[in-house]
């Protein structure tokens, strides 16, 4: 029998994506589940075959995420569709072909299925489960014209990445905690944490995948470049701030941002945003009484979604618990 349902988990915060949890052994059935997250998908069962699927899937800020167990199952995407997609093979394999090109698809790499050419996929077995994750066109170009390409042109991608590319073993691992996150609705508490991870995530995708050179003129500004971006992160500490908008409002590109960073500050963008959302939550920790807000609020309001690290973090920077600091008057400033 076929169903598809939202997945019922009484901790899920209220505001926390929707889950879908649903089998199917009818292709229109499948076909239609799968709609809002892979639209334009023709299923049809392989020849002489029993279709089965099982499939977990929920959907944030223009990216949809979900695993798949497929048995006997044929998937094909005309081309044009309003969205891109990277699996992640967990276990098993599976043949799949794009514009015509034959994939072979096991676990330790992450294969792209480009919107603008056409897509064919046959799964046999059981053994076949993936992860797959899908984006929007739209977010696509947003962050392709972030990172300093044109977005009218449509995006060209690899669609074979080797699971020995830094940036393959990053992806696979962003994808996997964001997986992780949504699904025991802890990270979508935080709205600014979200946008980042999500940003994050589609920025190793698009850089990951395609080749890009970089200008050497670069290479001579790394310190005005880490200047400009310092003083942009301090006065949006309560926002979301990605990558691919630093390189953006410094004019060049996250790599050379992030070597920027490290020569001048000798850290990372994400470490150096950490360091000072920190800061911003310790002043208000001092200045707030604690009978008008809780740490909880103070941390989730800097993006600090998971409270146990927020409060390792800010014990290892200030030597006491954050409760302790909104608790304490006598308290001084620290930086």
């Amino acid at each position: 029998m076929d169903s598809a349902k939202p997945n019922a988990r009484p901790n899920r915060p209220a505001n926390a994506p929707p889950f879908m949890s649903f089998a199917a052994s009818e292709a229109d059935a499948l076909a239609a589940s799968l709609a809002p997250i892979v639209p334009g998908a023709e299923i049809s069962p392989l020849r002489g075959s029993t279709l089965r699927a099982q499939v977990t899937a929920t959907s944030a800020a223009d990216v949809g995420i979900f695993t798949t167990r497929f048995s006997n199952v044929h998937v094909t995407f005309p081309e044009e569709r309003p969205f891109i997609g990277a699996t992640i093979p967990l276990r098993g394999a599976c043949r799949m072909a794009g514009n015509g090109t034959p994939l072979d698809v096991v676990p330790g790499r992450f294969h792209v299925v480009e919107g603008h050419k056409s897509f064919d996929a046959q799964m046999t077995d059981d053994a076949c489960e993936f992860l797959a994750v899908t984006v929007s066109n739209d977010r696509l170009r947003s962050v392709r014209s972030l990172l300093g390409g044109e977005p009218s042109r449509q995006i060209d991608l690899r669609e074979h990445v080797s699971p020995h590319h830094p940036g393959a073993r990053r992806f696979t691992r962003q994808a996997c905690n964001l997986w992780r996150e949504l699904k025991h609705g802890v990270l979508p508490r935080s709205e600014i944490a979200l946008q980042e991870t999500i940003d994050r995530l589609v920025c190793s995708l698009v850089e990951t995948s395609r080749s890009r050179g970089l200008d050497p003129r670069e290479a001579s500004m790394p310190d005005r470049v880490a200047g400009l971006a310092a003083e942009y992160i301090v006065e949006n500490l309560d926002r979301p701030l990605t990558l691919s908008e630093l390189a953006a409002n410094t004019g060049t590109s996250v790599r050379t941002l992030t070597r920027a960073f490290r020569r001048r500050f000798g850290t990372s963008p994400q470490q150096f945003i950490r360091d000072r959302r920190l800061e911003a939550a310790n002043r208000a920790l001092l200045v707030t009484d604690a009978g008008d807000v809780t740490v909880t609020e103070i941390a989730m309001h800097f993006g600090f979604w998971h409270l146990g690290r927020f409060s390792t973090y800010y014990r290892t920077v200030f030597g006491e618990s954050p409760s302790s600091t909104l608790g304490n008057e006598g308290t001084q400033l620290a930086f």
